[in-house]
């Protein structure tokens, strides 16, 4: 903690307090303090007493080593690094992508009513494991807990509630009839065939409601998913693929993989047959165009903006 010897900098005894546009300036100076390179000088009138031979030291600000080849887990409340998850390397992005389409083709031909008996047990391992999942969410990402069991948590079971008791009719072959009079004797079907494999690039705002709201109808459908998680919430990732796997999904169905840009990149590179992302303006941007000629690939794309688009 960094305190002012002299008191508050806003104001003294018997005078009144400064202009509030002060105030901006002086919490930037305090910051400039804590790194060191505002040391011994003045702010807002005053001056920090700080020894030269002392290093400033604000706790969340603290140099920490973390491996290279590891994401932080970190509590943004303290800065204190909660635990340290693998780095899925770039290059085997490709690999990953290949062994979730050898599992969407055995996935693909069971009935639906079997994947929603899957989803009834992914249901039934989310509330089992939600205060688990709430101690995830409130720790990487600082919600409340009221909020982080209502907002992620609760949205999570209500998807896999959801799409287990209305996936066999929403996905059923439908019969169209034809408009045309001579045409009346012809049949007409609709049928959802599974695209492949999804790859959602999500974001840490909601780490445990988005991935799950996408990643659960996709495996209705028949799909295969592979999900990059926010590299500010590994934990929620790493917790979102050990569900699935204990509710009894085929291994490389549904995979996490835990890294920044230069993953999510690497899969978008890997030619998955549709690609998911939420996240900023910017970075919707450049996966619109990674994702355009010659790719061509089926986007689907919900910004801060809060528009939700799709390229084909």
């Amino acid at each position: 903690m960094i305190r002012c010897l002299t008191g508050s900098p806003f104001a003294e005894s018997g005078k009144a307090k400064r202009p509030r546009s002060r105030r901006k300036d002086w919490r930037l100076s305090l910051l400039l303090v804590a790194l060191g390179r505002f040391r011994g000088q003045k702010f807002c009138g005053r001056r920090f007493h700080i020894p030269a031979s002392k290093s400033v030291r604000i706790p969340f600000m603290a140099a920490t080593a973390i491996p290279i080849d590891t994401l932080p887990s970190i509590n943004p409340a303290t800065g204190e690094v909660l635990a340290h998850f693998g780095r899925t390397p770039a290059a085997r992005l490709p690999e990953i992508v290949s062994l979730a389409r050898t599992a969407q083709g055995a996935w693909a031909k069971l009935s639906i009513r079997e994947r929603c008996a899957k989803l009834c047990d992914l249901r039934d391992r989310i509330m089992a494991s939600r205060n688990e999942l709430a101690d995830a969410v409130v720790r990487e990402s600082g919600k409340p807990r009221a909020e982080a069991l209502f907002a992620d948590i609760f949205v999570a079971l209500d998807s896999a509630e959801y799409w287990s008791n209305n996936a066999e009719s929403m996905l059923r072959t439908k019969p169209v009839p034809h408009h045309s009079t001579a045409a009346k004797a012809k049949r007409g079907y609709l049928a959802y065939d599974p695209l492949g494999v999804i790859a959602i690039i999500s974001s840490w705002n909601y780490p445990l409601a988005i991935p799950f709201s996408q990643i659960i109808p996709a495996v209705a459908a028949g799909n295969a998913v592979v999900c990059k998680t926010s590299d500010i919430t590994p934990q929620c990732g790493a917790m979102i693929e050990k569900l699935f796997i204990d509710a009894g999904f085929p291994k490389d169905l549904v995979k996490i993989v835990q890294g920044g840009g230069e993953v999510g990149q690497a899969l978008i590179d890997a030619s998955p047959d549709k690609v998911m992302f939420t996240g900023s303006v910017a970075t919707g941007r450049r996966v619109a165009e990674a994702c355009g000629p010659p790719r061509r690939r089926s986007l689907r794309k919900e910004t801060d903006s809060f528009r939700a688009r799709t390229w084909r």
